[in-house]
């Protein structure tokens, strides 16, 4: 798609959800996060000691039984982030 239509396209989906107020409520809101700059600063890598030691505790979990199947992870992952929905 165009531009040109690619903005028709939004419009047109705009005026079909006007009529909602909830609707227009969480486009608006998905939209404000795109436009969110990532934290940089938050990412920061793991020491090879601080990595080993997370290994460790997960093949630890594993031998005693603390997992989750996919879809608890997945029911998880779409309650704390909506946009994964």
């Amino acid at each position: 798609m165009t531009t040109v239509e690619l903005k028709s396209e939004l419009y047109r989906q705009i005026d079909i959800i006007s009529g909602s107020e909830a609707l227009m409520t969480k486009v608006l809101t998905f939209m404000q996060q795109l436009n969110m700059p990532m934290p940089v600063a938050a990412a920061v890598p793991y020491t090879d000691a601080e990595l080993n030691a997370r290994i460790s505790a997960s093949l630890n979990d594993i031998e005693n039984g603390r997992t989750k199947k996919n879809e608890e992870v997945e029911r998880m992952l779409t309650e704390e982030f909506e946009w994964l929905r």
